[in-house]
């Protein structure tokens, strides 16, 4: 039959909002705050194998669309792609971080 679950969906839930909302790595999910970091993991992979985030979306829209309407007869991509901001400064040399052997017979 298997162990009963024994996990609050909806600490899952918030920790999965929680590493897509500030985008740090699941490792870093706070144990005390939303359980394990791999049971949140477990679930959020599941969720998506069942769509359940696709879903949310389409109702998201759709509950969107009632209150303000979206426009659906167009749609606009936007992007930018500049320089790197230090592509053209002279790189200053590595200092020295080893230490040097000291000479023959110094000891």
């Amino acid at each position: 039959m298997g162990r009963p679950r024994s996990v609050n969906l909806r600490l899952i839930a918030e920790g999965i909002f929680y590493v897509l909302r500030t985008g740090v790595h699941w490792q870093a999910v706070p144990r005390e705050r939303f359980g394990p970091p791999s049971t949140v993991y477990y679930y959020f992979s599941q969720w998506v194998k069942a769509g359940v985030f696709q879903q949310l979306w389409v109702e998201a829209l759709a509950v969107y669309d009632d209150l303000q309407g979206l426009e659906w007869t167009w749609q606009s991509i936007d992007g930018a792609m500049t320089k790197a901001p230090l592509v053209e400064r002279p790189l200053a040399p590595i200092p020295r971080t080893v230490a040097r052997k000291a000479p023959r017979g110094a000891c």
